[in-house]
């Protein structure tokens, strides 16, 4: 896994040495994004009694034009990450929220027409907000901030597509992305192997 963010960095840092002449350009779209988060746990020390937890992300982007059809395209979102596990005797559901800032390099698929489909992939940094256990039982539940128990930091490898659909002077984004976890969740000085992952489908406007 540490290699893939390794590779995705050298891409990046390749695209951006290659495309300087043209970062005169500048910005060429800033907008914002919303939508819906599938998220689960990944990693050999999770079991079958695990299921995913459907949350929501949003933010914003800036779009910075490279060179012909590349792009590079830094992110903020607010994301909400997380899982339920259920054994039958006991539930719970784990809400992590976060501040997650993706740095994608954007291939946009020369296509006649105004439907302008690309292709992205790139690191992320998240940085912990808050983590929260709802538990449940048959005669009790509560609620445990373990905020403190986890990573304040996670590494992520995220990769995508989607369209980009002019509308006047807007244009209408819509992409779906998965967002691969890199780094343990855990806290404990001997971290269990649990890792994010995150399915997001977002729909948002350019300016």
């Amino acid at each position: 896994m540490k290699r893939i963010l390794i590779v995705a960095s050298i891409v990046l840092a390749f695209a951006i040495t290659a495309g300087a002449q043209d970062v005169a350009t500048g910005i060429t779209t800033c907008g914002i994004k919303a939508g819906l988060n599938l998220a689960k746990h990944t990693g050999s020390d999770t079991d079958d009694n695990h299921s995913g937890l459907t949350s929501f992300a949003v933010g914003g982007f800036v779009t910075y034009v490279l060179m012909a059809h590349i792009a590079l395209q830094p992110e903020l979102f607010y994301t909400v990450k997380g899982w339920k596990w259920d054994d039958g005797f006991w539930s719970e559901t784990g809400k992590f929220t976060y501040l997650e800032i993706p740095v994608l390099v954007k291939y946009m698929v020369p296509m006649e027409g105004n439907v302008r489909p690309n292709l992205y992939a790139g690191p992320s940094a998240a940085f912990l907000l808050s983590a929260k256990v709802d538990w449940e039982t048959e005669l009790d539940s509560g609620s445990n901030d373990v905020k403190d128990d986890s990573k304040s930091t996670e590494f992520n490898l995220v990769v995508g597509g989607g369209v980009d659909v002019p509308i006047g002077n807007k244009t209408a984004t819509f992409d779906i992305r998965y967002t691969m976890g890199m780094s343990k969740i855990d806290g404990a000085d001997d971290p269990a192997n649990v890792k994010n992952a995150v399915i997001s489908i977002l729909a948002g406007f350019g300016f």
